[in-house]
C-alpha cells in the first residue's frame, strides 16, 4: 500500500515538475493561439458604435489641435497619439496595437501569476482566456479595453511583489504602485477601483506603511498630473467630471428626466448584474450561445454564492487571490452601480474576466474542499479542463461566421460587411470629406465620419429642448396648430416660435402629434383661427408632457460654429434588421428648421438605393 502511494506521489510530482519546466513552452503554445485567432478574425472596419474610432479621433485632435481628451479617460487617447503621429489615421495599424497591448497584458498577467497561483489554474486561466473570441475582439478594435488591461497586468504585477516582501518593500516599488494604479484610473474612470482594492487590502493585513507610502504617491502622481494638465492645456476640475454627470442621470441621452436616486442605483445594480454575469460572462465562458440575450437572475445568484466561498478561502489561504477578490468585487460594484441599464454591452466587463474567470475556477475548486465533496474533486477538474475546448470551439464558430468579412478586410475593402445603411452614411462621409474642403459638416456619428474622411465632423447627438419659461412673452399673442404645410399657410413663418409635441391633459390636443406655436404681437392676425389661441395656462393644462424645440435655436446653434454642411441618413436602431425604427436625430434637426425655414437646406448629394444618405448644404 505505501508503496503504491508512494509510486502515486512520485508520478504527481513528475507531473508537476514537468509543466513547472515547461510552463513558458505551454504560454507560447497559447500565445501561437491567439494570434491565429486575432488574424483569422481581422477586419478593417470600425464598429458601429463609434468608441474605437473616438479614441483615435480624440488622439489625432490632441496632436494636431492640442486639444485634451477629457472625455472618458486621457491616458489611451494620448498613448494612441504616438502611434497616430508615426503612422497617420492608419486603421490597421493602429488595429495591431490594440493586438500588442492585449497580447502583452496577457504575458505580463501570466508573469504576475506564476508561482502565485497553482499551475493547474494557471493554465486553466491562460487556454481560457487566449482562446476567447470575445476577449480577442479587442485585440483588433482600438477600444481602450486592451490598453487598460495591460495597465491592469502591470499593476498586479508590481502590487503581488510587494505582497510577497515578507521583510518590507523598497520605497520605489510602493511608489510605483500608486502610479500604476493612477494610470488605471486615467485610462477608464472604473480603475479607481485598483486603488479602492489596494487600500482595503492593506487595511485587512494592518498594514498602515504601504498603504500611506501607495496613497501618497497615487495623490503625487494625481497633482503632478493636474499642474501638467492646468499648465499645458489651461484645464482644472474634477477629471471625468462630464462622464460623471451623464453617469449620474436616470437617461444619458435625456437630462431633463433628473438624476437617479438611492434606489435606482440599487435597480442598477440588480440589472447590471444579471445582464453582464447572466449573459455577457457565461457567453465569454461559451456556457451561453452567440446570440444569447435574454438574462438568467439564477446564474448570476450562483455566480456570486460560488465567488462568496472563494473568497472565504483566499483570505485564509491566498493573500494574492484576496486582492484580485477585492479588486473584482470593486471593478464590479463600480461597473454595476455607474451604469445605466441601457449600456448593457460587453466591453464593459471584458476588462475583468481574466481575473474573473481565475477567481470562478478557484472558487469551484475550493468548494469541492468540503470533507463531503472531497471525493468529488474530479467533477470540477474533468469541468474546467474541458471549458477551454469549449471556448475554443465557440472561437472556430464565429471565425467560420466572419470568414468572408476577413477575406475582404485583407483586400483592403474597408466597407464589405457594413449593413446597407452604414455602407451609405459611411461612404456620404468620404464624399464630404472631399468636397466640403475646409466647410464644417455636421453628422450623427462623426467619430465614424472622422476615420473615413480624414477630416473633423461637427457631431449632432440630440435635439436641444427649449425651456418653457423662454417661450411665453407677455404683451405677445400665440397660436398652436397641428404641424401641416397646410396649417402653415395661415401665418406668416416667421411667427414659429417652436415646434412642440406632449402627451394631452385635455381633449383640445391629441397626445404625441408635432404642433406649430406661432407667436405674434397683433392680438388678432387671422381672425377665424382665434379658436387655436393659446397661453402659458392653457398650455401647461392641455399637457402632462411637453418637449419644445426652437427652429432659431438650432439655427444659430450651427451658425455658432460655422456649419456649412449636413448628413441625413437612415441609421437602423437594430442594427441587424431594416425597420421603420430609424436613428432619426439629425432628420428631426432638420425638420425642426425646415418648420420656419424651408429652404435652409439644399440637397448636394445621395448615395444609395434603399437606406439612403443625403448631403445638404445650409443656406443662412
Amino acid at each position: 500500500m505505501k508503496k503504491n502511494d508512494a509510486g502515486k506521489e512520485s508520478s504527481d510530482l513528475k507531473i508537476k515538475r514537468f509543466i513547472s519546466n515547461h510552463i513558458n513552452y505551454i504560454y507560447l503554445l497559447a500565445l501561437i493561439f491567439s494570434l491565429v485567432i486575432i488574424y483569422k478574425l481581422f477586419d478593417i472596419k470600425v464598429n458601429l458604435a463609434g468608441d474605437d474610432s473616438a479614441y483615435i479621433l480624440r488622439a489625432y485632435e490632441l496632436l494636431h489641435n492640442g486639444r485634451f481628451p477629457s472625455w472618458q479617460g486621457p491616458l489611451y487617447p494620448m498613448a494612441l497619439s504616438v502611434f497616430v503621429a508615426i503612422f497617420g489615421i492608419s486603421v490597421p495599424i493602429l488595429k495591431i496595437t490594440s493586438g500588442i497591448f492585449l497580447l502583452t497584458s496577457f504575458y505580463i498577467l501570466f508573469r504576475a501569476l506564476r508561482d502565485r497561483i497553482s499551475n493547474f489554474l494557471l493554465i486553466f486561466t491562460i487556454f481560457a482566456v487566449s482562446l476567447n473570441s470575445f476577449l480577442l475582439y479587442y485585440g483588433y478594435y482600438t477600444f481602450s479595453e486592451a490598453f487598460y488591461m495591460l495597465v491592469q497586468a502591470a499593476l498586479f504585477l508590481v502590487l503581488f511583489k510587494t505582497i510577497s516582501s515578507e521583510q518590507g518593500s523598497s520605497i520605489r516599488v510602493l511608489v510605483l504602485t500608486g502610479v500604476l494604479a493612477y494610470m488605471l484610473y486615467l485610462t477608464r474612470t472604473v480603475g479607481i477601483a485598483g486603488i479602492l482594492a489596494i487600500v482595503l487590502y492593506f487595511i485587512t493585513k494592518n498594514d498602515f506603511k504601504k498603504l500611506g507610502i501607495t496613497i501618497a504617491s497615487f495623490g503625487g502622481a494625481h497633482a503632478l498630473f493636474s499642474l501638467s494638465k492646468r499648465l499645458i492645456w489651461g484645464s482644472q476640475g474634477i477629471q471625468f467630471n462630464g462622464q460623471l454627470n451623464s453617469l449620474l442621470q436616470k437617461n444619458a441621452y435625456n437630462p431633463a428626466m433628473g438624476n437617479e436616486d438611492l434606489m435606482g442605483f440599487l435597480g442598477r445594480l440588480v440589472d447590471n448584474s444579471n445582464l453582464y454575469i447572466s449573459k455577457h460572462i457565461f457567453r465569454f465562458l461559451s456556457l451561453r450561445s452567440l446570440t444569447a440575450n435574454t438574462i438568467e437572475p439564477i446564474l448570476t445568484i450562483l455566480v456570486y454564492l460560488i465567488l462568496l466561498v472563494g473568497f472565504i478561502y483566499a483570505a485564509r489561504k491566498s493573500k494574492f487571490l484576496l486582492f484580485l477578490f477585492l479588486y473584482t468585487g470593486a471593478f464590479c460594484l463600480i461597473t454595476f452601480v455607474s451604469l445605466q441599464k441601457s449600456w448593457d454591452q460587453d466591453r464593459l466587463i471584458a476588462p475583468i474576466f481574466p481575473v474573473m474567470v481565475l477567481l470562478l475556477a478557484y472558487s469551484l475548486l475550493s468548494i469541492f474542499e468540503f470533507k463531503w465533496l472531497k471525493n468529488l474533486r474530479f467533477i470540477p477538474y474533468i469541468f474546467l479542463i474541458a471549458l477551454p475546448f469549449l471556448i475554443l470551439k465557440t472561437s472556430g464558430t464565429r471565425i467560420s461566421l466572419s470568414q468572408r468579412v476577413h477575406e475582404e478586410s485583407m483586400k483592403g475593402n474597408q466597407f464589405f460587411g457594413y449593413t446597407p445603411d452604414w455602407e451609405n452614411y459611411l461612404r456620404m462621409s468620404q464624399y464630404a470629406g472631399k468636397i466640403a474642403g475646409d466647410d464644417l459638416v455636421a453628422c450623427r456619428k462623426p467619430a465614424n465620419s472622422f476615420i473615413y474622411a480624414k477630416k473633423i465632423f461637427k457631431g449632432i447627438y440630440t435635439v436641444p429642448i427649449l425651456e418653457k419659461d423662454s417661450v411665453f412673452r407677455p404683451n405677445m399673442t400665440y397660436y398652436s396648430l397641428m404641424l401641416s404645410d397646410k396649417n402653415a399657410r395661415f401665418f406668416n413663418r416667421s411667427m414659429i416660435k417652436a415646434v412642440f409635441s406632449g402627451t394631452a391633459a385635455t381633449d383640445n390636443f391629441k397626445s404625441n402629434r408635432a404642433y406649430y406655436l406661432f407667436e405674434t404681437n397683433s392680438t388678432s392676425p387671422v381672425q377665424s383661427l382665434d379658436t387655436y389661441k393659446i397661453n402659458r395656462q392653457i398650455f401647461e393644462e392641455s399637457f402632462s408632457a411637453v418637449t419644445l424645440y426652437s427652429p432659431d435655436q438650432l439655427v444659430n446653434e450651427l451658425k455658432h460654429t460655422n456649419t456649412r454642411y449636413i448628413i441625413s441618413a437612415n441609421l437602423r436602431r437594430n442594427p441587424m434588421k431594416k425597420t421603420s425604427n430609424t436613428i432619426d436625430t439629425v432628420e428631426r434637426y432638420i425638420q425642426i428648421i425646415s418648420t420656419k425655414y424651408p429652404h435652409f437646406f439644399t440637397k448636394v448629394h445621395e448615395i444609395g438605393k434603399d437606406e439612403k444618405a443625403f448631403l445638404y448644404k445650409l443656406n443662412y
